[in-house]
């Protein structure tokens, strides 16, 4: 006599439920990972009074402008002196190359997304006019932000802004 298959393993009803709450548990899980991971590692503020930053976008158009106008070549080397350490030059020069003295100097390093690691850089003249140097240690390995603010001599602002990878 042939039998009709009725005695292996069926799915009923409650085979399909405990399978989908155990699917859309491991994703509810895996979702909770990576949402406590991304809070962590990025705390979402990057500007302080962002509202009002974003107000004055305008007056930071017209800055951009007014510096493009003064012709000025702005200029970034890196260069790896040890683990962890490095040299950061920064050269001003204007279209014919001729070194633009700077004053009031100020640099920073940042992190994109983690302001925790900022690095404060104390730029001092080096080797002629426009030429600037500074050594730092640098906490981590990968993506930062240079930037610069400075003035010509006659008081003109100039800020130069380059993301930079690390080794």
């Amino acid at each position: 006599m042939a039998e009709n298959g009725t005695g292996g393993f069926r799915i009923t009803g409650r085979h399909v439920l405990f399978g989908m709450i155990g699917a859309f548990s491991v994703i509810f899980i895996v979702n909770g990972i990576f949402l406590t991971k991304a809070i962590q590692t990025f705390p979402g503020l990057e500007t302080q009074a962002g509202y009002k930053y974003g107000l004055k976008f305008n007056e930071r158009i017209a800055e951009a402008e007014r510096q493009a106008a003064l012709d000025l070549n702005l200029g970034l080397e890196t260069a790896e002196l040890g683990p962890g350490r490095y040299q950061f030059v920064v050269a001003a020069q204007d279209h014919a190359g001729t070194g633009v003295a700077l004053r009031k100097v100020e640099a920073r390093l940042m992190r994109p997304a983690d302001t925790s690691h900022d690095v404060a850089l104390t730029l001092t003249p080096a080797g002629g006019a426009g030429r600037f140097s500074a050594a730092a240690d640098v906490p981590l390995r990968g993506q930062w932000d240079f930037t610069l603010a400075a003035e010509t001599a006659d008081g003109a602002p100039v800020t130069l802004r380059r993301r930079i990878w690390l080794d």
